[in-house]
């Protein structure tokens, strides 16, 4: 049996962590990796860029099973980022920073990084447009 892993980014360190089976099993992988204390963990979430390169927050195994395509691991694909924070803008801005600090590989990858930069802004005005308004 191969092992995989994904990487979760705390506080703009990355490492990787096993592939979980579960939300527990992420969880606990992040609080030993970072060595997190469990006071300071349960106001944070795990944070991904889907497919339509929209912010997505998971927080509970219900939400790690909605996403658990997302986060498999094989070889036809990048291995899945995870942002684990205590708020969706701080999220934002370390995937922000993620995106901006790769060097094009191709021209399709400039593109596919403009196109998340766009996606990443749009999301952010929506949100503080969203408190404005409220």
């Amino acid at each position: 049996m191969i092992k995989t892993t994904i990487k979760v980014t705390f506080s703009g360190e990355t490492k990787r962590v096993q592939a979980p089976g579960s939300y527990q099993e992420l969880f606990s992988a992040t609080q030993a990796s970072f060595q997190i204390d469990h006071s300071q963990a349960v106001s944070f979430k795990f944070f991904l860029l889907d497919e339509d390169q929209e912010l997505i927050s998971i927080s509970s195994q219900d939400d790690f099973a909605d996403n658990v395509d997302y986060l498999q691991c094989d070889s036809q694909k990048a291995v899945p980022s995870l942002i684990y924070s205590d708020s969706a803008t701080t999220a934002q801005n370390q995937l922000q920073h993620l995106v901006a600090s790769r060097a094009p590989l191709s021209e399709s990858t400039v593109s596919s990084k403009s196109r998340m930069m766009h996606a990443l802004e749009k999301s952010l005005k929506y949100r503080v447009e969203s408190k404005v308004e409220a």
